[in-house]
């Protein structure tokens, strides 16, 4: 559908004669097409668009209608006009392709990574499990992030992760077996 809306878009901006403003530029009525199609699709549908923009351009002066078929100017002007706009168009569309395909790839790998990094977190989560040591982790606010069984068996009990602290937990005792309050 949007190949489609762009053929029309660059026959009804091909076909405007000189005088038009639309033919000053008209690369600029294409543009946000291919730049969506680079953006949205695989690149055969933004080269497939850019030939679609230069098929107009070589249409329109080969059969002698719009600003590229002015009369007023030398047959080789117009040759070079639209070899300059077929240029144009596909170097821009090539660029965009290239852009978005490395963006895409570069997500894909992140999103590749991330996986791995989870998978790694959660078999290091099972280890620290399994130690028989009492082992926490807290963000900088100091709340607890991470506890494994033999921590929640030191402090008698079970803290609610990013919420409680580890030092409102732990239990302090006097060598004669009496609790230390907390501010001491």
């Amino acid at each position: 559908a949007v190949l489609a809306l762009l053929a029309l878009v660059a026959v009804y901006v091909h076909t405007h004669p000189t005088s038009s403003w639309i033919s000053f530029s008209p690369d600029a009525f294409t543009l946000p097409a291919l730049l969506w199609l680079a953006v949205r699709c695989t690149p055969p549908f933004g080269i497939a668009a850019s030939f679609v923009v230069s098929i107009s351009a070589i249409g329109t002066t080969v059969l002698g209608i719009g600003h590229l078929s002015d009369t007023g100017l030398p047959i080789i002007e117009r040759v070079h006009g639209v070899q300059t706009s077929v240029m144009v168009t596909t170097a821009y569309t090539l660029v965009l392709i290239a852009l978005f395909s490395e963006r895409r790839l570069r997500a894909a790998l992140l999103e590749r990574s991330n996986d791995q990094l989870r998978n790694q977190e959660g078999a290091f989560r099972r280890l620290l499990g399994t130690l028989p040591a009492a082992i926490h982790t807290t963000d900088t606010a100091g709340l607890i992030t991470y506890y494994n069984k033999a921590a929640a068996d030191l402090w008698g009990v079970s803290p609610k992760l990013h919420h409680d602290k580890c030092s409102d937990l732990a239990r302090v005792y006097h060598p004669d077996g009496t609790s230390v309050p907390p501010g001491e």
